[in-house]
């Protein structure tokens, strides 16, 4: 039963992509491996994306090698943004330039509350949200999600 607990990071990571691939208007998810922080290169990803980054920010022995770690979770929702949002607007336009403002939401909704007792101890929680400060035409949100996992990969019998 040992190797059914092993893949805890991994578990989480298909978990949360699961829940991604439900908001609709999503292109891409990945592992935040940098890809949107350097402003020389074009990022190769599709917009709108998530990147996703998984840290254990404690973790507590609670017995027979089995720990019990709190989870924070940043998913960067990442929108290639090029509209004006401007009061001089036509509604309709504004409206439409305005929809990485949905999309963010839609992303905070998927997972605010949602508890999957195979892989999660405690349902997601956000814990911050912000708005990266750019200046190369995307709009990066950072939405930071907290869970707790019991990681038993080292569990002893």
């Amino acid at each position: 039963s040992k190797r059914k607990y092993q893949k805890t990071m991994k578990a989480l990571f298909l978990l949360i992509a699961t829940r991604l691939k439900t908001i609709s208007g999503g292109k891409w998810i990945d592992l935040d491996k940098g890809q949107v922080d350097n402003f020389e290169t074009r990022p190769p990803i599709d917009f709108p994306g998530w990147l996703v980054r998984i840290e254990y920010v404690s973790c507590r022995d609670i017995g027979k090698g089995i720990q019990q770690c709190t989870v924070r979770i940043t998913i960067r929702c990442v929108w290639d943004f090029h509209g004006h949002t401007d009061s001089t607007m036509k509604p309709e336009q504004l409206a439409k330039n305005l929809e990485y403002f949905d999309f963010v939401q839609n992303t905070y909704l998927a997972f605010q509350g949602y508890h999957d007792i195979s892989v999660i101890r405690s349902p997601f929680t956000r814990i911050g949200m912000v708005e990266e400060r750019r200046n190369d035409g995307l709009k990066v949100v950072s939405l930071t999600l907290q869970t707790e996992v019991l990681d038993q990969s080292a569990a002893t019998n």
